[in-house]
């Protein structure tokens, strides 16, 4: 099995190497295998038994490497997905420190249109350095210099960048991921661990661990496998939908209003009441806990959006915290059950 799957990866990635056999000292056979990151070997009674086992020591290391068929350009546009506004901008900036480039953004405010002109130039250091794409050209119209800044990285990257060796993107991974944690949860949620995976052969593996959620990362380099790890954890955060949890412990109120208007929710004034006895029903807490501000809305898809604050004391009652929290669902009752399981998520979460 992992025979072939190393061929189907020595294909892939249009490696031109070729597995070497000879006779070790003991009378076994010993296939090995030229990478860049070294030489792979393994051992056996015959070349077929050395082949599996040099196989199954070098699939790892090759599953970590960039596959030449896939279009970098269709990854940043994946990537931008699921990271903040400045990482074009941080990718710029690693791209030009690793070629030894200076990177200068220029920004001329105009006055009559409230908007600045956001232009770039990035220059070899020495001429010894490789040339850098003339980004001279291009510019970016825009009320904010920040966002100007970020704008024009991100098409500069799309444009002279694509083909670039997706490391620098992997180096950043880590930094989003914890921003990311960061602003939503809390940093010691999420745990991490680093292995080698086969003793000399320098090939590592990387776990994170956040609630439920396990996301691992394989690669010859440290820094990279817990890129790779960190990467798979946001696509994770994204696919399992964690905006549920994420807006019961966030400070920022932003982003539950911005949910809110995304899926167009309107309030119908004959139909905003709320049940006592039903939230009677089903917010069950103890004395450390409490709600109020208590809202209901109508959405155009039909369904019913519950939203309310809630306030609750740490373990040794010194300090009290207030988060807002919502419920999606056909009726009513469904939303207010969502939206109290969220409350219990987020401050169990909270309290550890």
């Amino acid at each position: 099995m992992a025979v072939s799957e190393v061929y189907k990866y020595i294909q892939q990635l249009q490696l031109t190497n070729d597995i070497n056999y000879r006779n070790s000292k003991d009378g076994d056979f010993e296939a090995s295998f030229e990478t860049s990151s070294g030489t792979f070997r393994g051992t056996g009674k015959s070349k077929k038994s050395a082949k599996e086992d040099l196989c199954t020591k070098l699939l790892p290391h090759l599953k970590s490497l960039p596959n030449n068929s896939d279009r970098i350009e269709i990854r940043l546009h994946e990537f931008e997905s699921l990271v903040n506004d400045s990482f074009f901008k941080s990718i710029l900036q690693f791209i030009c420190t690793y070629f030894h480039w200076n990177l200068t953004y220029i920004s001329k405010g105009d006055v009559y249109e409230n908007s600045y002109h956001i232009t770039c130039d990035i220059k070899r250091k020495s001429s010894k350095d490789t040339n850098p794409p003339d980004v001279k050209d291009m510019k970016v119209i825009c009320i904010n210099k920040t966002d100007g800044k970020n704008q024009i990285s991100r098409d500069i990257c799309l444009k002279y960048f694509r083909n670039c060796n997706q490391k620098f993107i992997l180096r950043l991974m880590k930094n989003q991921l914890y921003e990311y944690i960061n602003k939503y949860y809390e940093e010691s949620l999420i745990n991490c661990t680093i292995h080698e995976l086969m003793e000399g052969q320098k090939t590592f593996k990387c776990t994170y661990k956040f609630s439920n959620l396990i996301a691992e990362g394989i690669d010859t380099n440290k820094k990279d496998a817990e890129g790779r790890a960190a990467l798979n954890m946001l696509k994770l955060l994204k696919k399992n939908n964690i905006l549920k949890v994420q807006n019961q412990v966030v400070e920022n109120i932003k982003v539950t209003n911005n949910i809110i208007e995304d899926i167009f929710c309107k309030e119908y004034e004959n139909n905003n009441e709320i049940d006592n006895k039903l939230v009677e029903q089903i917010f069950i807490f103890g004395d450390d806990v409490y709600i109020n501000n208590l809202r209901r809305e109508q959405c155009e898809n039909f369904n019913i959006i519950f939203t309310c604050d809630y306030i609750f004391s740490d373990k040794d009652n010194s300090s009290r915290y207030k988060r807002k929290s919502f419920g999606i669902g056909k009726t009513i009752e469904m939303a207010m059950k969502e939206c109290y399981d969220n409350i219990n998520t987020a401050i169990n979460m909270k309290m550890g």
